[in-house]
């Protein structure tokens, strides 16, 4: 019979992911999260069903914040993690300025990273923004992502870290030397990541995992003799107990 002290590590933190068609899309990313997840015994408490709102065509707008923080509110007992994508069809589809337009998606996430700051129980995972392998806005692209990273790094959210970015599109979609971009991770209509484009989008998801603290999450953080006690009765009953 499994401990209580099993039972408490294995699920105890709700996935709630919010984006465009770049997470939903054919449920791809989805797919590989668990896939990923699946070896990893250290990170079993993010492996359960993963709830919000992902549809193809949605903005960074107001709609997209208010769905975002009602998941919160609603959620707000419960340890979850909030993993965002959106932004890319801002930039495809406006008929504003284009910068005019990036600078509206900034004080959306700056209005959810405010939000998420103050939450008790939540962190929040932000994917960098995805162009698509015809757009030739890639300089706003650029700009609208290093100041991403910029609001999301953990590094500059140390008490808490309930702050932390994916920079997907940096790490895997540069131009190449001939001045082709990335088509050999997009569906044959240059928008959507194929299975390789969505695999490693997952990978890098999982990948921050282990970064996000218990006490992201409300936990208090573990002394040095309360680990080494929990790291004994995972051995005496050959648990898999998360320690971080």
């Amino acid at each position: 019979q499994e401990s209580d002290l099993f039972q408490m590590a294995r699920f105890v933190v709700k996935n709630l992911w919010f984006s465009d068609s770049h997470l939903e899309g054919y449920h791809l990313v989805p797919k590989y999260f668990y896939r990923h997840l699946q070896n990893r015994s250290d990170l079993s408490r993010h492996n359960g069903p993963i709830f919000g709102k992902m549809e193809g065509g949605r903005w960074m707008d107001d709609d997209f914040v208010r769905d975002v923080i009602r998941g919160s509110r609603q959620n707000e007992d419960k340890p979850a993690l909030f993993v965002i994508q959106a932004g890319s069809n801002n930039l495809r589809k406006t008929k504003k300025d284009v910068e005019e337009e990036r600078k509206e998606i900034i004080e959306r996430y700056e209005e959810l990273r405010r939000f998420f700051l103050k939450q008790e129980k939540h962190a929040l995972l932000v994917s960098s923004v995805i162009p698509d392998n015809k757009a030739n806005l890639k300089e706003h692209y650029d700009a609208l992502n290093l100041q991403l990273k910029k609001l999301f790094n953990h590094a500059e959210d140390d008490h808490n870290r309930k702050l932390h970015f994916v920079d997907f599109t940096e790490k895997y979609l540069t131009e190449q030397e001939d001045g082709t971009r990335w088509s050999q991770m997009f569906f044959a209509d240059e928008v959507h990541l194929n299975e390789g484009g969505a695999e490693l989008l997952a990978k890098e998801i999982v990948g921050k995992l282990p970064s996000i603290a218990l006490k992201a999450y409300g936990e208090t953080a573990l002394t040095r003799a309360e680990r080494a006690e929990r790291a004994a009765q995972s051995r005496a009953g050959n648990h898999s107990v998360d320690l971080r």
